[in-house]
């Protein structure tokens, strides 16, 4: 089989997949961004709201467990931060006929991908590649990528980063509104 042809799974199956990823990523890499995260946290330069704690908190967590399903159907922005962890965040993307992600590179993040609805292509350092419904993308820090909605529908798809990207519950209703943030991961989680 060609290492770019792409295998339709279960989307927890993906999901537990990209957790052990990141989580064998961080454990191979010394966790070094991990260490950036503490450091940013306890030099108190981020001022989280009363009901937001920051990466050091030591009180038990309870993770994001929902129906990721519905929060892709009822999402109608371009990007939304559903859930930020200290060295993962889970984003929800909605992209429109014909428009893309736009290219970027993340010298620092890994970032995975999961295709719930539409078609399109992704590109990662030149490299093309269609995309269906259960399609799933890593794409290694320093990788320049981009994903097309090449489809006649809106494509649905949830990415996660590892460290966090953006700023916990930031909403960008369209790409223009996201091109012209310059907000990102400041310290703050979702619990």
């Amino acid at each position: 089989m060609d290492a770019r042809q792409l295998i339709p799974i279960d989307g927890r199956r993906m999901l537990g997949l990209a957790l052990i990823l990141s989580a064998s990523i961080a454990a191979l890499s010394g966790c070094e961004w991990a260490d950036d995260a503490d450091k940013l946290s306890r030099d108190a330069r981020v001022e989280c709201p009363d009901d937001i704690t920051q990466a050091t908190d030591d009180r038990a967590k309870t993770g994001y467990v929902q129906d990721i399903q519905h929060a892709l159907a009822t999402n109608d922005a371009f990007l939304r931060v559903v859930y930020t962890g200290k060295n993962l965040q889970l984003v929800v993307m909605t992209i429109p006929p014909g428009q893309h992600i736009g290219s970027e590179i993340h010298a620092d993040h890994d970032q995975f991908f999961r295709i719930d609805e539409g078609r399109g292509e992704v590109q990662i350092n030149g490299v093309r590649t269609p995309l269906s419904d259960k399609s799933g993308i890593i794409v290694p820090a320093g990788a320049l990528h981009d994903i097309v909605n090449t489809g006649d529908q809106p494509m649905r798809l949830h990415s996660l980063y590892a460290p966090p990207q953006h700023q916990m519950n930031t909403v960008r209703k369209s790409k223009a509104d996201a091109d012209a943030a310059a907000e990102h991961f400041d310290g703050c989680i979702s619990e």
